[in-house]
């Protein structure tokens, strides 16, 4: 004679994966399109969860602003952004200490605000800045969409003008018409704030796309074709500089 049949389960996730490595896998599911915004969906798609998982791993780091919900989706949030950024600079220390000195030869020149930014996927991250008592300030964060930026843009032109094309177009193209000589320079007229212009330029190392860019930012309506002419013949020195240094340490 059988015993009484043991009660119901509740069903229960088979996934053996820990919390944080389910946090782990989540997060990297944004590497897909960094800065974008992806639904609950989609990211349980690419990480192997289910949709409620998911969700509920994305209320944890949305408490913990890893992310951020906007409308009925999620993007990195501001303490991932920061401590990837902390990262970069920490990474990109040795560059900043080569170029310093001519971003304070920039700002001696053109009175305005001078920083240094690479790309990081989409974004523009500004590895340092130089400006004086009563210059503009810096972005409140050091990192900002390309696209949007004077450095973004001519840094984004090397990969073949695929991002934002028609903004890095027609900013290369007002560049050319300002008959700076030789050398590509990109705008930023009031797009990542009203009350700002930028103009930028490559740092280039021989044949390879550049490795970073100088921008000079100043009071929205001031004129940047002086600016301009002074960033590009700064900028070429520090690539011919950066150039030969980077032979040197790879000499035997």
């Amino acid at each position: 004679m059988t015993g009484p049949a043991p009660p119901p389960t509740k069903a229960t996730d088979t996934d053996s994966r820990t919390a944080v490595e389910k946090a782990c896998v989540l997060l990297s599911a944004f590497n897909h399109r960094p800065g974008s915004i992806v639904g609950v969906s989609e990211l349980a798609r690419r990480s192997g969860l289910t949709k409620s998982t998911a969700f509920r791993q994305l209320a944890i780091l949305e408490r913990a602003d890893m992310v951020e919900r906007v409308g009925r989706g999620y993007r990195i949030g501001r303490t991932l952004k920061t401590l990837a950024g902390s990262a970069v600079e920490y990474e990109h220390s040795p560059l900043t200490a080569e170029l310093l000195p001519y971003l304070v030869e920039v700002f001696e020149h053109t009175r305005h605000t001078v920083q240094l930014g690479i790309l990081d996927g989409n974004d523009i991250v500004f590895l340092s800045t130089v400006r004086g008592h009563h210059t503009l300030a810096p972005p409140t964060h050091p990192r900002l969409p390309a696209h949007t930026t004077a450095a973004g843009k001519v840094l984004l032109a090397y990969r073949g003008i695929d991002a934002a094309a028609p903004d890095i177009a027609a900013s290369m193209a007002a560049g050319r018409s300002t008959g700076i000589p030789r050398q590509p320079v990109a705008f930023d007229i009031g797009e990542t704030n009203k009350t700002v212009c930028c103009v930028a330029a490559p740092i280039t190392t021989g044949d390879r796309a550049p490795t970073a860019a100088i921008s000079v930012c100043a009071p929205n309506g001031a004129p940047l074709r002086g600016p301009a002419n002074v960033l590009v013949r700064i900028s070429q020195v520090a690539s011919r500089q950066l150039h030969t240094s980077l032979a040197g340490c790879q000499s035997p």
